[in-house]
Protein backbone atom coordinates (compact mmCIF):
# COMPACT_ATOMS: atom_id res chain seq x y z
CA UNK A 1 0.00 0.00 0.00
CA UNK A 2 2.57 2.44 0.81
CA UNK A 3 4.12 1.65 -2.90
CA UNK A 4 1.60 2.79 -4.16
CA UNK A 5 0.94 5.76 -2.40
CA UNK A 6 4.62 6.70 -3.31
CA UNK A 7 3.74 6.22 -7.31
CA UNK A 8 0.74 8.35 -7.19
CA UNK A 9 2.46 10.72 -5.79
CA UNK A 10 5.08 10.61 -8.06
CA UNK A 11 2.19 10.99 -11.26
CA UNK A 12 0.72 13.33 -9.66
CA UNK A 13 3.45 15.78 -9.07
CA UNK A 14 4.69 14.63 -12.47
CA UNK A 15 1.48 15.72 -14.05
CA UNK A 16 1.42 19.21 -11.99
CA UNK A 17 5.31 20.29 -13.57
CA UNK A 18 3.61 18.98 -16.97
CA UNK A 19 0.60 21.35 -16.47
CA UNK A 20 2.88 24.07 -15.48
CA UNK A 21 5.61 23.88 -18.44
CA UNK A 22 2.36 23.18 -20.89
CA UNK A 23 1.16 26.65 -19.68
CA UNK A 24 4.27 28.53 -19.66
CA UNK A 25 4.88 27.65 -23.23
CA UNK A 26 1.39 28.01 -23.78
CA UNK A 27 1.94 31.74 -22.20
CA UNK A 28 -1.38 30.58 -19.98
CA UNK A 29 0.64 31.68 -17.36
CA UNK A 30 2.94 34.31 -15.77
CA UNK A 31 6.29 32.88 -15.30
CA UNK A 32 6.60 33.22 -11.59
CA UNK A 33 3.35 31.00 -11.51
CA UNK A 34 5.42 28.03 -13.69
CA UNK A 35 8.08 28.47 -11.41
CA UNK A 36 5.48 27.89 -8.52
CA UNK A 37 3.95 24.82 -10.37
CA UNK A 38 6.74 23.13 -11.15
CA UNK A 39 8.15 23.55 -7.34
CA UNK A 40 4.89 22.09 -6.20
CA UNK A 41 5.35 19.35 -8.79
CA UNK A 42 9.11 18.33 -6.97
CA UNK A 43 7.53 18.68 -3.39
CA UNK A 44 4.87 16.53 -4.64
CA UNK A 45 6.87 13.85 -6.74
CA UNK A 46 10.01 14.03 -4.37
CA UNK A 47 8.57 14.58 -1.19
CA UNK A 48 11.50 13.25 0.75
CA UNK A 49 14.22 15.38 -1.55
CA UNK A 50 12.73 17.90 -0.80
CA UNK A 51 11.97 18.38 2.70
CA UNK A 52 16.03 17.69 2.84
CA UNK A 53 16.34 20.88 0.78
CA UNK A 54 13.63 22.82 2.32
CA UNK A 55 15.77 21.70 5.79
CA UNK A 56 19.19 22.69 4.23
CA UNK A 57 18.07 25.90 2.77
CA UNK A 58 15.82 27.08 5.91
CA UNK A 59 19.17 26.41 7.79
CA UNK A 60 21.46 28.78 5.78
CA UNK A 61 19.01 31.62 6.18
CA UNK A 62 19.75 33.44 9.21
CA UNK A 63 16.71 33.42 12.09
CA UNK A 64 15.56 37.24 12.79
CA UNK A 65 16.65 38.78 15.83
CA UNK A 66 13.72 39.83 17.97
CA UNK A 67 14.66 43.11 19.89
CA UNK A 68 17.89 44.78 20.45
Amino acid sequence: MERVRYVVSFLVGLAIIGAGLWAGVRDLLAPWAVVVLVVLGLSVAFPARFRALFKLVRDKIPAPRLGR
